[in-house]
């Protein structure tokens, strides 16, 4: 009952080691038929998740569905995430001590690095889901090399703001306050031990979360079982600093993310459920605002054609996300790709 699908034999496992010498784990699909001309894809996903909300089965993955059509897709892993290198419980010489900016800072230029050596393109286009799509705002943010090799981009359901009601608010401040001073917050023991739980009684989380409507409890008890992981105190600290200011910055406050993409010239396809509590419309909007350069806004709700109003996780894991989503942004890329 609470379990997922093995990956299939084609999903290429891959190794990245980056500048301070943590191994991060890369999946990757050979395209079907490869399309000359057509950028490699990276994937990204949001917090305390892994790479398996990309991929979590045949009828489920965003990376299998780009890979069938023709592109070179890759789904990264970030530290501590998935089958990347994690701290040991006890001893060892890596530590839970990183934040958000290790990933924009780390992590996914060495993902972007690796992608581009192992295919030979100039640029990666690139996808993130929710904190994913993030990382890629403030890789764009923070300009230099890493900003340079990016292609078109799409993010989905990544609000550049934190505040979405004041009891949502207020709950996530609180948890927030109690994470930050645990060495990490064990996200994946505590959703193991309440799997049976979550299985049965569905209807308490799945609001928040997800659209039951899209999404099945079956299929939600699969993810959980193979695509949530832990996240460390210090990463925690910081969103509690986002939440009680508001503003989208660095650790150490020295970088204004949201103020400073208004220097990207990268095409960006912004997307968000309409019933998002997560990433909220309004706030996902408030990403789509700040980017500058061509860029794109898609709600996907009922209004604007899809099959339902998509709440946060649906983006990925909806039952008709390959046409309610993915279409869209595959398209997005496609419009995109003949750039240098």
């Amino acid at each position: 009952m609470f379990g997922a699908e093995r990956l299939p034999i084609a999903a290429e496992r891959h190794t990245v080691r980056t500048a301070d010498g943590w191994d991060l784990a890369l999946t990757h699909y050979q395209p079907a038929k490869p399309i000359a001309g057509r950028r490699p894809v990276l994937l990204l996903h949001g917090i305390v998740t892994n790479s398996r909300n990309l991929d979590l089965d045949q009828k489920h993955s965003l990376l299998r569905w780009l890979a069938a059509r023709g592109v070179d897709a890759w789904a990264l892993s970030v530290r501590g995430k998935g089958d990347s290198a994690r701290p040991a419980f006890l001893g060892g010489d890596k530590h839970w001590d990183w934040t958000f900016d290790t990933y924009a800072e780390i992590d996914v230029p060495a993902a972007l690095a690796y992608v581009r050596g192992k295919t030979g393109a100039a640029r990666v286009d690139c996808v993130g889901h929710s904190l994913g799509g993030l990382m890629l705002y403030a890789v764009l943010a923070r300009g230099g090399e890493s900003a340079a090799s990016l292609g078109a981009l799409v993010t989905l359901g990544s609000p550049v703001g934190f505040r979405s009601g004041p009891r949502f608010t207020a709950w996530s401040a609180r948890a927030a306050a109690i994470g930050k001073h645990l060495p990490y917050v064990p996200i994946n023991t505590g959703t193991l031990a309440l799997l049976p739980l979550m299985d049965w009684y569905p209807e308490l989380l799945a609001p928040i979360f997800y659209n039951p409507a899209n999404v099945s409890g079956g299929l939600w008890s699969s993810f959980l079982a193979v695509g949530v992981d832990d996240e460390p105190g210090t990463l925690i600290a910081q969103a509690e600093r986002w939440i009680d200011s508001d503003r989208f910055t660095s650790a150490d406050g020295k970088l204004d993310y949201e103020a400073l993409l208004s220097t990207s010239r990268a095409p960006t396809l912004v997307i968000a459920g309409k019933v998002d509590q997560l990433g909220f419309p309004p706030l996902v909007r408030r990403g789509y605002d700040a980017l500058g350069g061509k860029k794109k806004w898609w709600l996907v709700a009922e209004e604007n054609g899809a099959s339902a109003d998509y709440g946060h996780m649906d983006l990925l894991l909806g039952e008709h996300a390959p046409e309610d989503v993915f279409l869209h942004l595959e398209r997005w890329l496609r419009e995109n790709a003949t750039l240098p």
